[in-house]
C-alpha cells in the first residue's frame, strides 16, 4: 500500500560522515545561500600549477589548526588564484538560516545528492512502538516487564549488600567476582536479557517475524525542501548551547510517499492482532507510544523552575500539546512519529514504561546500564539535553512526522512561535579619545579594524587588548547597509571559547573617525 509522509519538523537522518561538507573545499555561503561547489572543476583548477596545489595545501592546514581564527577564505582563493567567481563553479545550492562559519555541514543520507527517508529508520521506530505497546498492554509483554522490573530490584539489592559489606568485613574470593560483575554493564545487560528481550514478541534469527513487514525507501525529495539548520543541544537544567553541527535537513511541511507490504506470516498472536488487515491497529500502536513521549516531555518541560528556560520552550510545549491534539483527533486513521537525529533515550527505549511504573527502580535501571551521564536529579530531568534546530527565531524539536492518507495530513501544520530572544547591548559611552588608554564604552566592546570584505562572512582585525593583531569573522551583518568597507573602524564584541581563542566578533557600533567616538 502507499502510504503518505508528512514532515511536521525538520528531519535529519545521516548518511555517509565521507559525504559531509568541508569550509575548506566544498562550499561556500552567501547571505542565506549555501554554494556547493563542483570538485571536479575546482580540482582541475587547483592541479593545473603546482605552486598552487602547495599553497592550497598550505591555507588548508592552517584553516585545520586554528579553526575560525584562520585567514584563509575558500572563495577568496578561488577568486584571487584562478579568476573565476563562485557562480562558475557552483553545482547546488541550498537555504541555510543562520551562520555557518567554518563549519562542517552533515548530509542528509541521499542518492547521487537526491535525500530520502530510508524504509529501515521508519521501520526500526514501528519495531521500537510495537514493542513498547505490547509490554504496556498486553498480559503476557506486561508480565515480562514485571520480570524486568523485579530483577532490577534484585540486582540492585544484592550489590547493595555487597558493598556494605565490603565497608564492614573481608569479602571472600566469590564475592569479590559478584560484586565486580555487578558492576559491568556487559553482565547486567546479560542478566536482564535472559527475563526481557525483543525475541519474545518478535522471534529470534530463524523465526524473525519483522520480515512480514517490508517497507521502501521514499520517493526522492526536492531540493527546495531541504535546508541547512544549526542542531542545537540544550540544557534545560543550565540553559547552555553546545558545540554547533549543522545539517542539511528536509524541511518541515514536506510530502512524500512510502510503500508499505504487511505479509499474512504473523505467527504470534498479538503480532497478527497489530498488523492486520486494517492499519489502523499499528496507527494505534504508534499513536500510543509518541503520546506517552509527548506527555512526559511537556511534563518535564512545566515543572522546570528556570523560568527564563520555560518561556524559551513555551513554544515547543504549544507544539508538543498540538501534536497530542493530533493524534487525539486521529481515530488511528494516520500515526505521529519521530524519525532521526535529535530523538532523546526514552524514543529509542522502552525506559518510559519503566520510568512510569517506578522512578526509583528506573534510577536503579539506567545507572546498572550506565545510561546515566549527567550528574543531575535524574528523578525529573533525565535526560537534561535536548535536540532543537533553530529556525525563525523558534526551536523546533527534530524529527517528528504524521503517516497515513494524503487527504488526513493536509491540514496538519503547525509554526512555532517565536521564543528565541536576542538581548540587546547598553550603548555605548561617548567619550574624547586617548590614544594611550581604552576609550570609557562597554568593557566587552573592543575596536577593530575590517581587513577583507570578500570573504562571507567579513574578517576583521582587532586593534587594541589582549587579542590585538588577532583576526577573526563578523558574521550576521552586510557591510554595504551599514557604509562599511574595507578599512573601516567599528567597535564589536568578542566571542571567546574556552581555550580563551576568539570564535567569532558581533558588530555593536561604527567608530567616528572625527569625534574619535
Amino acid at each position: 500500500m502507499k502510504i503518505n509522509i508528512k514532515t511536521l519538523s525538520p528531519v535529519f537522518i545521516g548518511g555517509s560522515e565521507a559525504d559531509n561538507l568541508s569550509p575548506y573545499s566544498d562550499y561556500i555561503q552567501h547571505d542565506d545561500k549555501i554554494i556547493l561547489l563542483d570538485q571536479k572543476k575546482l580540482s582541475e583548477l587547483i592541479s593545473k600549477d603546482n605552486s598552487i596545489i602547495e599553497k592550497y595545501v598550505s591555507k588548508t592546514r592552517e584553516m585545520d589548526e586554528s579553526g575560525t581564527h584562520s585567514k584563509f577564505v575558500l572563495e577568496n582563493f578561488i577568486n584571487n588564484e584562478f579568476g573565476v567567481s563562485t557562480e562558475e563553479l557552483k553545482k547546488d545550492e541550498y537555504n541555510v538560516y543562520g551562520e555557518i562559519g567554518k563549519n562542517i555541514v552533515h548530509l542528509h543520507i541521499n542518492s547521487s545528492g537526491r535525500s530520502f527517508i530510508p524504509g529501515s529508520s521508519i521501520k526500526g521506530a514501528i519495531r521500537t512502538a510495537v514493542f513498547y505497546y505490547w509490554l504496556k498492554n498486553d498480559n503476557i509483554g506486561k508480565s515480562y516487564l514485571m520480570k524486568l522490573i523485579d530483577k532490577v530490584s534484585e540486582l540492585y539489592q544484592e550489590k547493595t549488600a555487597l558493598e556494605e559489606k565490603k565497608e564492614n568485613e573481608r569479602l571472600d574470593e566469590f564475592e569479590i567476582n559478584r560484586l565486580n560483575n555487578l558492576s559491568k554493564e556487559s553482565f547486567i545487560n546479560k542478566e536482564l536479557s535472559k527475563e526481557l528481550n525483543e525475541s519474545l514478541l518478535f522471534g529470534n534469527n530463524k523465526s524473525f517475524e519483522f520480515r512480514n513487514l517490508l517497507i521502501s525507501d521514499s520517493d526522492f525529495i526536492d531540493k527546495n525542501n531541504s535546508i541547512v539548520l544549526n542542531s542545537i543541544r540544550y540544557n534545560i537544567i543550565n540553559p547552555k548551547e553546545g558545540i554547533p553541527v549543522w545539517n542539511l535537513c528536509i524541511d518541515k511541511d514536506t510530502n512524500t510517499n512510502i510503500l508499505m507490504t504487511i505479509r499474512d506470516n504473523f505467527n504470534n498472536q498479538a503480532l497478527k492482532s497489530y498488523f492486520n488487515s486494517t492499519i489502523s491497529k499499528l496507527y494505534e500502536c504508534i499513536n500510543s507510544f509518541s503520546k506517552d513521549i509527548l506527555e512526559f516531555e511537556i511534563n518535564i518541560f512545566n515543572e522546570l523552575n528556570n523560568e527564563e528556560v520555560k518561556n524559551s520552550l513555551s513554544g515547543v510545549i504549544e507544539y508538543y500539546e498540538y501534536l497530542k491534539k493530533i493524534i487525539n483527533n486521529s481515530n488511528n486513521q494516520y500515526c505521529i512519529m519521530r524519525l532521526g537525529a535529535g530523538k532523546t533515550y526514552y524514543d529509542n527505549s522502552i525506559g518510559l514504561l519503566i520510568y512510569n511504573y517506578n522512578k526509583e527502580i528506573f534510577e536503579r535501571f539506567i545507572s546498572f546500564l550506565k545510561i546515566k551521564k549527567e550528574s543531575v536529579n535524574t528523578d525529573n530531568y533525565f535526560p537534561v539535553t535536548r535536540s532543537f534546530y533553530e529556525k525563525d527565531a523558534a526551536f523546533y524539536p527534530p524529527g517528528w512526522i504524521a503517516m497515513g492518507n494524503v487527504s488526513d495530513l493536509n491540514d496538519i501544520s503547525f509554526s512555532i512561535r517565536k521564543t528565541i530572544i536576542k538581548k540587546d547591548k547598553p550603548a555605548l559611552e561617548s567619550t574624547s579619545y586617548n590614544s594611550n588608554q581604552n576609550i570609557q564604552r562597554n568593557k566587552n566592546y573592543i575596536l577593530a579594524e575590517i581587513c577583507d570584505i570578500l570573504s562571507k562572512p567579513p574578517i576583521i582585525k582587532i586593534l587594541e587588548g589582549e587579542y590585538k593583531d588577532q583576526t577573526t569573522i563578523l558574521p550576521g551583518i552586510r557591510l554595504d547597509n551599514l557604509g562599511l568597507t574595507i578599512n573601516s573602524k567599528i567597535y564589536v564584541e568578542l566571542s571567546i571559547n574556552k581555550k580563551k581563542k576568539i570564535e567569532k566578533a558581533d558588530y555593536k557600533s561604527k567608530f567616528n573617525e572625527d569625534t574619535k567616538e
